[in-house]
C-alpha cells in the first residue's frame, strides 16, 4: 500500500468558535506524523485521538479525514490505529457510523492479520448501532440504506473467514456470529440480554421498514 503525499493543514483562524490552542496542537501533531516513521507516527495519531475524541470532541469531524487518510499506510499497526479511533469516534459520536463503515470494508479486505481481527472486532461492537441506526432512519433516507448494505456485505465476507487457516480470526468469526444470532433474533420474554451493547434486536424493525 502506497503512502499519500499530504498537504500540511491550515493553522486555525476561526479562534471564536473553536479552542484554538486544541485545534492548533491537532494541526500540529497531524503534520508532524506526515514526516516521522511509525513509532512517532503512532505517538502524533494517539495524542490526536485524545484531543479530539475525549477532550474536544466538537472537532472530530474537523480532522475526521486528515485521520482516516492514515489507514493507506504501510503499516499495519498504523492502520489498526485508526480502526481503533474510528471505534472510538462512532461511540462518541453515533452519526460518523455512516462514515466509518466503508473503512471497515476496506479492513476486512485486508491482507494484515492483526487489521483483520481488529476490523472483526469493530464491526462486531458497531454493528448493533448501525442496526439501531437504520431503524430509527427516515423512509426516504436512502444513505442509511446504502450503509447497511455495504455493512451486509461486511458481514458476509467476515462469517467467510471461518474456513481460513487463522485460528485467532476464525474464534473472532464465531464471537461476531454469537452477536448476530442475538441482535438478529426477535426476543421472547424469556431470552435473556447477553451484553448491555447487544441490547438492540430484530423486534425493533418496524415490519414494513424499507431497508430491513
Amino acid at each position: 500500500q502506497e503512502q499519500q503525499q499530504q498537504q500540511p493543514l491550515p493553522l486555525s483562524e476561526d479562534v471564536e468558535k473553536k479552542n484554538s490552542s486544541t485545534f492548533d496542537r491537532v494541526v500540529e501533531l497531524l503534520n508532524e506524523a506526515q514526516l516521522v516513521e511509525k513509532e512517532e507516527k503512532l505517538r502524533c495519531l494517539h495524542q490526536v485521538q485524545e484531543l479530539i475524541v475525549h477532550k474536544e470532541p466538537n472537532l472530530m469531524d474537523n480532522f475526521f479525514d486528515e485521520m482516516t487518510v492514515h489507514f493507506q499506510d504501510r503499516s499495519p499497526d498504523v492502520r489498526k490505529f485508526v480502526l481503533s479511533f474510528l471505534e472510538e469516534a462512532s461511540f462518541k459520536e453515533t452519526e460518523l457510523i455512516r462514515k466509518v463503515i466503508p473503512f471497515l470494508l476496506l479492513g476486512i479486505k485486508d491482507t494484515a492479520t492483526l487489521v483483520k481481527k481488529k476490523t472483526i472486532m469493530v464491526v462486531t461492537r458497531l454493528l448493533p448501532s448501525a442496526l439501531l441506526m437504520v431503524c430509527n432512519a427516515r423512509p426516504n433516507d436512502q444513505e442509511a440504506g446504502e450503509m447497511w448494505n455495504t455493512m451486509d456485505d461486511i458481514k458476509s465476507l467476515i462469517i467467510e473467514e471461518i474456513n481460513g487457516s487463522n485460528d485467532g480470526i476464525r474464534t473472532m468469526v464465531i464471537k461476531f456470529m454469537e452477536m448476530l444470532v442475538v441482535v438478529l433474533s426477535k426476543r421472547s420474554n424469556d431470552s435473556e440480554v447477553v451484553k448491555e451493547d447487544y441490547s438492540v434486536s430484530l423486534e425493533m424493525v418496524p415490519t414494513d421498514h424499507k431497508v430491513l
